[in-house]
């Protein structure tokens, strides 16, 4: 997470990190790849983002094939949108 979202507290992380989780706001106009790896969550008045990359197993470059587990490791940025 950046520093922004980290000064929000432990407990504004852990409650970002389950709307994550929970997060199912993907549209045709949000999401127009279906890819599902950014989003935008409300919390207290703010607006925060956050992206899911998908790295390979040691974490060095992209995915060689996202849609296996074995070959994935997701990484989750939490991010205000000032920090962008």
């Amino acid at each position: 997470m950046t520093r922004g979202v980290a000064a929000l507290g432990p407990d504004a992380q852990l409650d970002l990190t389950r709307r994550v989780a929970a997060f199912d706001g993907f549209n045709a106009d949000s999401d127009p790849q279906g890819l599902h790896e950014m989003g935008v969550i409300e919390f207290n008045g703010t607006k925060v983002w956050f992206k899911i990359d998908l790295y390979d197993v040691d974490y060095q470059y992209g995915s060689p094939e996202p849609s296996d587990p074995k070959q994935t490791r997701r990484v989750l940025t939490l991010l205000l949108p000032s920090e962008y």
